[in-house]
């Protein structure tokens, strides 16, 4: 049974942050992945499929790759077997293809077994997820129009070894089925799981999280809004501010949320305890953000005359 987390589509509103001092690296030529302005919301990426090129959105919340359907169909791809997709809103039998190859920056991946999904739900022409960033090392660099560089990750590699500029906070994560889950993070004084989720514009909090910050946000205005899945599912969700959000000794103030009865959650074995899907605009409150799949590490480099 195949199983990935959902693409969730909802309106964008502004965070403000505490930060500490930087300086950024030029990313490797060949691994570097140039993002449009107007893309940079959602992370859409230049991929090839059959020499045709296609724009995928990076999504580090999804387990599978996904191509949208009319791409599938448009250049033949061969079909595979009806899979369950698990989204925000439960769970759907879909139709997948088998992708030959397919190029993305500086990596060739043959055989990727994907569903076909409308592109419509997609917001694109397919997905990156984790089947393809696993044992890789992903850095979005928000200071240069969201520059995604992708490198190959090492755990054996000695500290020193691995790139990242002075000022970066290092935040240690853990994996169920490949996305990196920080706990070192706190709301209230109380331990929350935190996943990184570059698929989302915004940031999803689960029930036992809003019961947490239920005081916190009590005078605060809630704007009902409607989640969107990858299948075309919707979910009701209630959307608001959070004061402050710590992970990893950083602080996050005013973090935009929507909280929502999300099916993501307890895929993610996070049902019963305060948890966050980290969304791009709590994201881009840094200047670079690196995610290491192989050495479960999360690396944040905030902004210049910032205090933690």
């Amino acid at each position: 049974m195949l199983a990935f987390w959902a693409l969730l589509a909802i309106p964008a509103h502004p965070a403000n942050a505490q930060d500490v001092p930087p300086p950024a690296g030029a990313p490797s030529p060949d691994t570097a992945v140039a993002i449009l302005p107007d893309d940079a919301a959602r992370l859409r990426v230049n991929v090839e499929i059959n020499t045709l090129p296609l724009r995928f959105l990076v999504d580090t919340a999804s387990t599978r790759s996904v191509v949208a359907k009319e791409i599938a169909s448009r250049i033949n791809l061969p079909e595979g077997p009806t899979v369950t997709v698990k989204n925000i809103g439960g769970s759907d039998r879909v139709p997948s293809v088998t992708i030959p190859e397919l190029h993305f920056a500086a990596l060739s991946i043959r055989d990727v077994h994907a569903p076909a999904l409308l592109r419509s739900n997609l917001g694109g022409d397919g997905l990156i997820g984790l089947d393809i960033l696993r044992g890789q090392r992903l850095t979005i660099n928000f200071k240069a129009n969201s520059t995604i560089t992708i490198a190959p990750s090492d755990r054996h590699d000695h500290v020193d070894d691995v790139p990242h500029d002075p000022g970066t906070i290092v935040v240690t994560a853990r994996s169920k089925h490949g996305e990196l889950i920080l706990t070192d993070a706190e709301i209230e004084g109380e331990r929350v799981a935190v996943i990184i989720d570059t698929g989302s514009e915004d940031s999803i909090g689960n029930e036992p999280l809003r019961r947490l910050v239920s005081r916190q946000i009590e005078h605060t205005p809630i704007q009902p809004i409607t989640l969107l899945s990858v299948t075309g599912r919707t979910l009701a969700a209630d959307y608001t501010q959070v004061g402050h959000v710590k992970i990893g000794g950083i602080e996050i103030r005013n973090l935009p949320i929507a909280f929502a009865d999300a099916s993501s959650f307890q895929q993610f074995g996070l049902a019963r305890r305060p948890a966050i899907l980290l969304g791009m605009s709590a994201l881009r409150l840094f200047d670079i953000v690196t995610l290491d799949f192989t050495r479960k590490q999360v690396w944040f480099l905030l902004r210049p005359h910032a205090k933690t």
